[in-house]
C-alpha cells in the first residue's frame, strides 16, 4: 500500500502544475504551530497536507489514505527535494528545461486566473445570458406524435388513409419504424431545440390537433407529424440556474481576452502548413526562415492578384 501510495502521489507531483490549487512545497513562512512534521529542520505545513488530500480527491475520487501515510508522502517529497539540491539537479539542462516549461504553464494559468478574478461576471451579465437562452428556446413547448417510415411513398399512403378518417395512433402502431411506435408515436412534451430543424419547423407550422399534409424528411426517414397541443414554456427561475450559466460566460470572456491579445500581437509562422494526412502520418513540419516565409506570402499574393 505504501509503495502504491508513493507511485500514485509521485505521479501527481510530476503534473502538479496542471492545477494551481495543488500543494506548494517549501513554504518559507511556516510556523511550528502550523506544521505536521519536521524534516531535517524544515517544516511541513498543515496546508500542504490539506492540499494533498484535495489533490487525491480531484484525481481519484473516493480513494482514501490514512493521514499518517499522507504525511509520510510529504516527508518523502521533502527528502527527494533535498537530494535534488545535493546533486544540483536544477542546473541539469534537461531538468531546467522542464522547470521552465512547468513555470510557463503555471504563469499562463495564473494569468487567466487573475483575469477572471479582475473581470468578475456580474448579475447583469448573467441575467442577459439567461434571457438570451430563454428567448432562443422559443418560449413554447409542444406535444406531438409522429409516424416514421423509410420512403416518401409510404408516407403519402399513410397521409391518404388519415385523410379518409384513419386513426393516427393506430396507424403509428402498425406502420411506424420509430421506437415511439408502441406508444402510438407519442413524443411527449418537448422544446423546439430538442428536435432536428425540419421536424421542429413542421410542428411549429401546424395548428393544435392537425397533422402534416406533406411528409417531413430528416436523416431518420420520412415523418407524418401530428401536433396535439402547445403551451408556454416554463423556464427555470433565474436564481436556480445562475451558477450553471457562469462557466459559459467565463469561457466567453477568456476567449475574447485571448482574441484581443492575439490581434495585438505580431506573429510570424516559421513552419509550412501541414495537411491532415501529413499530420496523421507524423510527417515532419517544414521549417521556414523569415525570408522563405515572406517569399511564400508574396507568391500567394501574386497568385490571388492574377485570378
Amino acid at each position: 500500500m505504501k509503495y502504491f501510495l508513493l507511485i500514485l502521489l509521485s505521479a501527481c507531483l510530476l503534473t502538479a502544475c496542471d492545477n494551481l490549487k495543488k500543494p506548494v512545497e517549501n513554504d518559507p513562512a511556516i510556523d511550528i504551530s502550523d506544521a505536521v512534521a519536521i524534516v531535517n529542520g524544515a517544516y511541513i505545513s498543515k496546508e500542504s497536507l490539506a492540499k494533498l488530500k484535495q489533490e487525491i480527491q480531484q484525481r481519484s475520487p473516493g480513494m482514501k489514505f490514512a493521514q499518517k501515510d499522507l504525511i509520510e508522502e510529504l516527508i518523502q517529497r521533502k527528502l527527494l527535494l533535498s537530494e535534488s539540491k545535493k546533486f544540483n539537479l536544477a542546473d541539469n539542462p534537461e531538468v531546467a528545461k522542464k522547470i521552465r516549461e512547468l513555470t510557463n504553464t503555471v504563469l499562463s494559468q495564473s494569468t487567466l486566473h487573475h483575469f477572471l478574478q479582475t473581470h468578475e461576471i456580474t448579475d447583469e451579465e448573467l441575467k442577459a445570458e439567461y434571457d438570451k437562452q430563454v428567448t432562443n428556446g422559443g418560449g413554447e413547448e409542444f406535444k406531438a406524435r409522429h409516424i416514421l417510415v423509410k420512403t416518401e411513398d409510404e408516407a403519402k399512403e399513410i397521409i391518404a388513409r388519415l385523410d379518409q378518417g384513419g386513426d393516427f395512433v393506430t396507424l403509428a402502431k402498425e406502420k411506424s419504424t420509430g421506437p415511439s411506435a408502441v406508444n402510438g408515436g407519442d413524443l411527449g412534451w418537448f422544446s423546439p431545440q430538442q428536435m432536428v430543424p425540419p421536424f421542429t419547423e413542421a410542428v411549429i407550422a401546424l395548428a393544435n390537433g392537425k397533422y402534416s399534409q406533406q411528409a417531413v424528411k430528416t436523416d431518420f426517414g420520412w415523418h407524418i407529424v401530428l401536433r396535439e397541443d402547445s403551451r408556454a414554456k416554463q423556464p427555470p427561475a433565474f436564481e436556480a440556474i445562475k451558477k450553471q450559466l457562469l462557466p459559459s460566460l467565463q469561457r466567453q470572456k477568456v476567449q475574447e481576452y485571448l482574441s484581443d491579445l492575439r490581434d495585438a500581437a505580431e506573429v510570424d509562422f516559421l513552419v509550412s502548413e501541414q495537411s491532415a494526412d501529413d499530420a496523421e502520418n507524423n510527417e515532419p513540419l517544414k521549417v521556414l526562415s523569415i525570408e522563405d516565409k515572406k517569399a511564400e506570402e508574396t507568391a500567394a499574393t501574386e497568385t490571388e492578384t492574377t485570378k
